[in-house]
């Protein structure tokens, strides 16, 4: 019927166009891919990953692992966004036992905290305290050491 033609073309439109944005905002260079393909060959799937919130809804796509933070999505813990940020930022290994992480996924040089501006580090973003047991200069995947 026209009714039913109808609701189904605007379901394709509100999905292509959600699609779309999905893209947009969150692309995932190559580089990214290959990391995240890393984990999902890798590691557990109950492992525990502290992922950069901007990475977090690619991550979960690609990897197919639970993230510390998605900045992507509504119900996101606030601050769980904020320990992840502050880990990579001050590099607190209590915030890591506080989650129970077992991998640390974060870009080299880059921290998308604010939506415009400026995210480049002039310094490389290292975890010295960490194993790293994956590069490709852009990305780094640390395993947390436990205690």
């Amino acid at each position: 019927s026209r009714a039913a033609f109808e609701t189904n073309s605007g379901l394709a439109v509100v999905l292509l166009a959600m699609a779309i944005l999905s893209i947009t905002f969150y692309p995932l260079h190559p580089t990214g891919s290959h990391a995240f393909n890393f984990i999902k060959e890798n590691t557990s799937t109950n492992a525990n990953f502290m992922v950069e919130p901007y990475l977090g809804h690619p991550f979960i796509l690609v990897a197919q692992r639970k993230a510390s933070a998605d900045l992507a999505v509504e119900y996101a813990n606030e601050q769980m966004i904020n320990d992840s940020y502050d880990y990579i930022k001050e590099k607190d290994p209590a915030l890591l036992q506080k989650y129970n992480i077992d991998f640390i996924v974060n870009r080299s040089i880059f921290l998308d905290e604010k939506p415009i501006g400026d995210n480049l580090y002039h310094e490389l973003i290292e975890f010295p305290d960490q194993d790293k047991i994956y590069s490709n200069d852009i990305f780094f995947i640390h395993q947390a050491r436990k205690k």
